[in-house]
Formats: C-alpha cells, structure tokens, sequence
C-alpha cells in the first residue's frame, strides 16, 4: 500500500472522529490546508496517546505575521520567536510554555507534517503534553513557495 493510499484510508475512516475544536474555527478562517495540517497534527498526538490540540484565532494570526514576513524575505526561520512567545505569554493568554514549528516549500499538509516528525526540535514539540492549543498559518512567497508556521502552546 503506497502511503498516499494509506492516507486517503485514514483520512477517510477517522476524519469525523478528529477535531480540530470547530468552535473556535472562523468560517474561512483557515485555508484547507491549514485545516489538513491541524488534521495531522491532532491524528498523529492522538495515535500517540496525547491530547488534542485546539485551534485558537489569535495564536494563528501571531503564526500568519511570521509566515508572511518568512515569504517576504524568502527565507524560513524563528527570527523574532522571543517577541512572540512573550507577546503569548506575557501579554494575551499567560502562556509558560511555547513551541513553534516552521517551514518551507511543501504543497501537502503531509509534506508538513512528514518534514516536522523528522526533524528531533519540531518532533518534540509536536509531542510534548504540555500542548493544549494550537495556531497556524501557511502563506506564499510571489514564486508561489509556502511558508509554514505552526505554535503550539499551554
């Protein structure tokens, strides 16, 4: 079984049993790839015996400025994470602890997801059981190369 025909199984199978906290998801708040990424994310800490993470608006939109200042420079990087984890922790949701992921030049949230696992910093915040919510934004450089920021917070 190639892995994109175990993927559609799963997806297929379990899409109705992971959220990504509906509540809280603004009609066309998140793109559909987005909303994939929050998919794989919650399936995978799900697998692994962790807690869902649920999605909150403000924290994507700290990930957004990030991922459009990474395709403005054409660079991917955590330049500027200290500000943002003050910003979450001190100034809008008393957060301690913060995580973030990024990357670059993936067209699939499995691209994403696949690149972050691999990677020991970015596994071990997708693993950590401090997680409780979650925001994330992918945007695009103007030669149409995505920028991804995922933060993950207490």
């Amino acid at each position: 079984m190639t892995f994109c025909t175990w993927f559609k199984k799963f997806w297929d199978k379990d899409k109705r049993s992971v959220s990504i906290d509906p509540i809280d998801v603004v009609k066309d708040s998140l793109s559909k790839r987005e909303a994939n990424i929050l998919y794989l994310v919650n399936k995978h800490r799900s697998d692994n015996g962790l807690s869902f993470l649920k999605h909150r608006f403000y924290i994507s939109s700290v990930a957004k400025s990030h991922s459009l200042s990474m395709a403005m420079e054409k660079k991917v990087n955590h330049n500027g994470f200290p500000v943002r984890h003050w910003h979450l922790k001190a100034h809008v949701l008393d957060h301690k602890w913060v995580g973030e992921c990024v990357g670059f030049g993936y067209y699939t949230a499995v691209g994403y997801i696949r690149a972050w696992l691999e990677s020991e910093e970015h596994s071990k915040i997708l693993n950590d059981k401090r997680g409780k919510y979650v925001g994330i934004s992918v945007e695009y450089d103007d030669d149409d190369r995505t920028y991804a920021t995922l933060i993950i917070t207490d």
